[in-house]
């Protein structure tokens, strides 16, 4: 919900930053470009769970930081943190969807997945109402925008790490998966490849 609230807000609150909106929304879609390429450098070296959280913090943080009374007036710096959110959210956007999947048991999975995705669908509809706000003032959609971006970035850190774990397949696995996570267990834990493939699965008969 708060991803695809703050990821379609960003977009369309653009045109209202700035003396150039059409540069502006510019900036917002090319900035998705690198934030696509580095998220698939986080997920292999930092796992779902920290690649998750601290996007969606650092994006609802710099939404947070252009309501400061000191910067305004300074369109340009406004400007630049916000597209610095949308280059934030557009890697948890592009991280979410993976991150569903691989949470969800096997035997619940798509009915998670579509689940996420109609709260998802709710938090885009929302999304213009919110930047309608800014003919107001700029910067009140990405203050409403940064702090469920805030929450949702803490909230994600006690969701369990999925990189290189045995995925839960019924119900009882995804109760006991990520028991032995802790909150402040910032980098997932590599598996040993060797122990991994000695110790067969059991299979459910």
């Amino acid at each position: 919900f708060v991803v695809s609230m703050v990821y379609y807000g960003l977009s369309l609150n653009s045109v209202n930053l700035g003396s150039n909106p059409y540069l502006s929304f510019f900036l917002a879609g090319l900035v998705e470009i690198p934030a696509y390429l580095v998220v698939m450098y986080t997920l292999k070296r930092y796992g779902r769970r920290l690649s998750t959280s601290a996007t969606m913090l650092a994006s609802g943080i710099s939404c947070l930081v252009t309501a400061l009374p000191f910067l305004q007036g300074y369109d340009e710096l406004i400007v630049g943190l916000a597209t610095f959110g949308k280059f934030c959210v557009s890697m948890t956007f592009s991280v979410v969807y993976l991150y569903s999947a691989e949470i969800y048991p096997t035997v619940v999975r798509n009915a998670g997945v579509g689940s996420n995705s109609v709260f998802a669908r709710v938090g885009a509809i929302l999304a213009p109402y919110i930047s309608m706000l800014g003919t107001y003032s700029p910067t009140l959609p990405l203050v409403i925008f940064g702090i469920p971006a805030v929450i949702a970035g803490v909230l994600a850190m006690f969701l369990p790490e999925t990189m290189d774990k045995v995925l839960p397949e019924t119900l009882n696995d995804g109760e006991q998966f990520g028991r032995d996570q802790r909150f402040w267990q910032f980098l997932p834990i590599k598996r040993n490849t060797k122990e991994s493939q000695s110790t067969p699965k059991p299979v459910a008969v």
